[in-house]
């Protein structure tokens, strides 16, 4: 078996296996700081695919997406879920396509078809939620002030006076950044597959 093909299997796999962790765990967050009088209060909201999750200090409550009023944030994360299933399901292509050429079952035009494929679907659900997910939360009319999630992608805020502050930060969670690199790892098996030379 070819070495430059076997890593690109290594990498495959792994990039499925990030794919895979993506699904179970959380691709946003905002995290809240109010001090009021000298006394604060914290949360931190987690967004996963199918479910978001409140912890206002210490304190853990989950809601499925299902039992939540349909907004624009609600579809917007359905919509992520989909493609990052869709994503799992070109991953698992792109490893197929480098396998097989490397068992000299399938040819290379077609297993670049497969990987470059692949990288597509892996890729489009963290830049999907990237693009839309601002205008969700800006529609769905949740969350006011001049900066935060409604404003941008990612970010931080700090107001306040003699009385008291708000801190906010907001932007993407573990499983966005594993879903953006499984997709970049694809990248390397198709540069590996276009400088393959079958013997």
């Amino acid at each position: 078996m070819n070495k430059k093909l076997l890593i690109g299997i290594l990498l495959a796999v792994v990039s499925l296996v990030l794919m895979g962790i993506s699904l179970a765990t959380p691709w946003y967050h905002q995290s809240v700081e109010l001090t009021l009088l000298g006394t604060t209060t914290e949360s931190d909201t987690k967004y996963y695919l199918n479910h978001v999750e409140y912890e206002i200090d210490g304190e853990t409550e989950s809601t499925d997406y299902d039992d939540l009023e349909d907004n624009k944030v609600v579809d917007t994360f359905h919509t992520t879920q989909t493609m990052a299933i869709l994503g799992v399901v070109g991953t698992i292509l792109a490893l197929l396509g480098v396998a097989l050429v490397a068992m000299k079952k399938l040819g290379k035009k077609i297993a670049i078809i497969l990987v470059l494929v692949g990288l597509i679907l892996a890729i489009i659900a963290p830049l999907y939620l990237m693009a839309t997910l601002p205008g969700a939360f800006k529609e769905a009319g949740e969350i006011a002030g001049e900066k935060g999630p409604h404003k941008s992608f990612s970010g931080s805020s700090k107001e306040g006076g003699e009385e008291g502050e708000y801190k906010n930060s907001w932007g993407p969670a573990t499983a966005w950044y594993l879903a953006l690199v499984a997709a970049l790892l694809l990248i390397i098996p198709l540069i590996l597959l276009l400088i393959y030379k079958p013997e």
